[in-house]
């Protein structure tokens, strides 16, 4: 994530003009992406980045939204922190040990 953090920037739309009959703007932030080659920052379509990294709006969405103030990536990783479902729980299991001692 700090890779994406590191080539996407976002910024404010230069302009911005309501259509007719919208209370709103409809887009918030643009980004600009860029690859890097040779130490040089080469700035990209959206479509380009993304396939070269054959990643989609997931990711990049979830980066800039779990950044901290200083703007890093600070995101808990919650994979296997939940019990299977089919998990037996620790009653059952020492009523069967209780039933193979006796």
């Amino acid at each position: 994530m700090d890779f994406i953090l590191s080539t996407v920037e976002v910024s404010s739309p230069k302009s911005r003009r309501p259509r007719k009959g919208e209370d709103s703007f409809q887009r918030g932030n643009a980004k600009k992406y860029f690859i890097f080659k040779d130490q040089n920052k080469i700035r990209v379509c959206q479509q380009f980045f993304m396939r070269t990294l054959s990643i989609n709006n997931g990711p990049i969405n979830t980066a800039f939204e779990r950044t901290n103030s200083l703007g890093s990536f600070e995101a808990e990783d919650n994979r296997g922190n939940h019990t299977p479902k089919n998990k037996t729980k620790d009653v059952d299991v020492g009523i069967v040990k209780n039933h193979i001692e006796r």
